[in-house]
C-alpha cells in the first residue's frame, strides 16, 4: 500500500488513478515495468512516459463571473424600467419643458400661462383654438408666442378671440355657462 500524494489516503502499489480523490498518479521511474497499451499492436511504454493530466479542480472565478453578470444584468435592468418613470434617463440636458394653461372668459378675453419646468430657458408659440359643442364651428386666436420663459418660472400671455358670444351662448338658456358649449384649448405650432 502506498499514500496517494493528493489526498492522503492509502491506495494499492499498482495504482494509475486514486480511487477516493481522483487524481492520475505518475508511475514509479524509469526502471519501473511498461505499462501496456490499452490499444491492439501498439508497443508497451516506460511507466515513466506515462505523464498524469494536470489537475482539474473546481475554480471559484467562473461562478464569480458569472454571477457578477447575471448581478449586473439584472441592475441595468432595474435602472431603465425606473429610469423611465424618474426620468433619470433624459438624455436632453438643459432643455426646457413649458407647460401651457389657458383660461377665457364668455366675450373672449383671455390669457395663457407658460410655465417653464425644465433646466433651460425657451419659448412656445401657438394659438388658442375654442371649438362648439353644439355647432360645427370653431373660432381662434391668431399665432402669439411666450417669449422667453426662464426655468422653474411662468409668463403670463393675453389674447382675445372674435364672436365667442354668438357662437357658444345659447340664447334659450341664459343659465348655462359657454364652457358648456364650447372647448377651448391651445395648439402649438412648430
Amino acid at each position: 500500500m502506498k499514500t496517494c500524494p493528493y489526498c492522503a489516503e492509502q491506495i494499492q502499489n499498482a495504482a494509475v488513478k486514486c480511487r477516493f480523490c481522483g487524481e492520475m498518479l505518475v508511475l514509479g521511474d524509469a526502471h519501473s515495468a511498461p505499462v501496456a497499451s490499452p490499444w491492439a499492436g501498439e508497443a508497451p511504454r516506460p511507466a515513466s512516459a506515462v505523464v498524469a493530466p494536470p489537475s482539474r479542480k473546481r475554480s471559484w472565478v467562473l461562478p464569480l463571473l458569472t454571477f457578477l453578470v447575471v448581478l449586473g444584468g439584472a441592475a441595468a435592468l432595474v435602472y431603465y424600467a425606473l429610469g423611465r418613470d424618474l426620468g433619470l434617463l433624459d438624455t436632453r440636458k438643459d432643455q426646457p419643458r413649458i407647460d401651457v394653461q389657458c383660461t377665457m372668459n364668455g366675450l373672449g378675453a383671455g390669457s395663457c400661462d407658460f410655465t417653464n419646468t425644465g433646466t433651460a430657458s425657451g419659448s412656445v408659440c401657438g394659438r388658442v383654438v375654442v371649438k362648439s359643442n353644439k355647432m360645427n364651428g370653431s373660432k381662434e386666436s391668431g399665432k402669439f408666442c411666450s417669449g422667453e420663459v426662464m426655468p422653474r418660472s411662468t409668463k403670463n400671455v393675453t389674447f382675445t378671440i372674435v364672436g365667442i358670444p354668438d357662437m357658444c351662448f345659447d340664447t334659450s338658456q341664459p343659465s348655462v355657462k359657454w364652457t358648456e358649449n364650447c372647448d377651448l384649448e391651445f395648439e402649438e405650432s412648430r
